[in-house]
Formats: C-alpha cells, sequence, structure tokens
C-alpha cells in the first residue's frame, strides 16, 4: 500500500509517521471554581502537566461551559509555553550554547 494522499493538492508522499502523543485534559468544578488539569503523554511514556484555572467573578451569570473554556485554554497554554521551553533546553543541551526561547508564532525557515 502506498502512502499517498489524492485531493485537491494532488498527489503527494505522507510523510512517514514517527511517534504519537496524547493529551487528556480533566476539568472539575467547585464553588464557582473551574480548574483544568492537562496531561501530555509521549510515546514512550514520558509526561507534562499543567493544570489552569478559571473563576466566575462577582455578577457574571454562572455559566460553566466559560469557566470550562477558559480553565481550559489557560492550561493548554501553560502546557505549550512548558514544552517550547523544554525544547530551548535542549537545543542549548544539544549544541553547547545558551538558546534563545522559541518563538511559539513562526517556525523558522
Amino acid at each position: 500500500m502506498s502512502n499517498r494522499t489524492h485531493g485537491a493538492g494532488g498527489d503527494s508522499e505522507l510523510p512517514r509517521h514517527v511517534s504519537s502523543w496524547h493529551i487528556r485534559v480533566d476539568v472539575f468544578e467547585e464553588g464557582g471554581r473551574t480548574t483544568a488539569h492537562a496531561v501530555l503523554t509521549d510515546d514512550e511514556g514520558g509526561t507534562l502537566e499543567t493544570r489552569g484555572r478559571a473563576q466566575l467573578l462577582d455578577g457574571m451569570p454562572n455559566v460553566p461551559e466559560i469557566g470550562d473554556e477558559v480553565a481550559v485554554a489557560r492550561s493548554l497554554r501553560l502546557l505549550a509555553d512548558r514544552l517550547l521551553g523544554l525544547a530551548s533546553d535542549d537545543v542549548a543541551g544539544a549544541t553547547g550554547a545558551d538558546s534563545e526561547p522559541i518563538d511559539p508564532t513562526r517556525p523558522k525557515t
């Protein structure tokens, strides 16, 4: 079986699959506070965990979905920032030189 896709862009080779990482997010609510616990697991069983929180503000309607969205977004943002920090540290370790923080908004070309 060929690793080819057919679509609007024509035929193209798919890159070789090298690993699968998974993110699990659990959301907890108690007394107007929401906490999201995110766990990234790599294919070797390594994990990275973060927690994001949201709190109902005085005078705001209690809409649990909004708290969930804010807490999950904060947890995932922290997860991304920590992963970029680890990658930056790995670059410094591999090159033996201090590394600039990796820009989260664009890849280097």
